[in-house]
């Protein structure tokens, strides 16, 4: 049974990716060989993609993982079940590359980051289409992520606040917003080509 349905098959793509993250978090004993390790990295690539499907607790995958939903529902015109892989593959690479640059944090779990990088896919695309207002929500999420690099937390001291990662997330969240740019240069064909 082949499914044709574009939106069916976004949707399954994007279902298949928060279970595979929920069967990995049951299994806690992967984690030290699944997560970003930065001394580990180059050694063993697949870090580059599985630390993305990992989370520090249910809570903080529940949150991602509901973000991922929402994001490819309020976009559905612009990604196709490929065109979503390959943003957040592009975004995976970059943002590890660029977290690996940096040199913080040296660990870390979590979808967040290519999250972002997947909002600035969407919100590209929407401004090439004229709107004025995705516009405005990419300044805001600058304006999050410097105030995040400045010290302000969104999670302050909730089950979400990254345990000896101080104020690094923003490296994460500034490193998938340039995998974001990236992919909406790289991963932007006519849908056409890409379903």
């Amino acid at each position: 049974m082949q499914i044709k349905s574009p939106f069916f098959q976004l949707l399954l793509a994007t279902l298949i990716l928060v279970v595979i993250s929920l069967c990995l978090q049951t299994q806690a004993q992967w984690f030290a060989l699944l997560d970003y390790d930065h001394a580990q990295l180059w050694s063993q690539p697949w870090r580059f993609f599985s630390a993305h499907l990992l989370h520090l607790n249910y809570q903080h995958g529940l949150l991602n993982w509901l973000a991922l939903i929402m994001i490819v529902l309020i976009w559905q015109r612009q990604l196709s079940a490929r065109r979503l892989l390959n943003v957040l593959l592009i975004c995976s690479v970059v943002c590890c590359l660029l977290v690996w640059l940096v040199g913080q944090p040296q660990r870390f779990v979590g979808l967040s980051g290519i999250l972002h990088g997947l909002i600035i896919f969407c919100l590209l695309g929407d401004t090439r289409q004229g709107d004025k207002l995705s516009v405005v929500v990419l300044i805001i999420i600058v304006a999050k992520i410097i105030a995040e690099a400045c010290g302000f937390s969104v999670t302050g001291n909730s089950p979400l606040a990254l345990p000896n990662m101080g104020q690094a997330v923003w490296v994460i969240h500034a490193s998938g917003v340039i995998g974001g740019i990236v992919a909406s240069y790289t991963a932007r064909q006519p849908l056409a080509h890409s379903a």
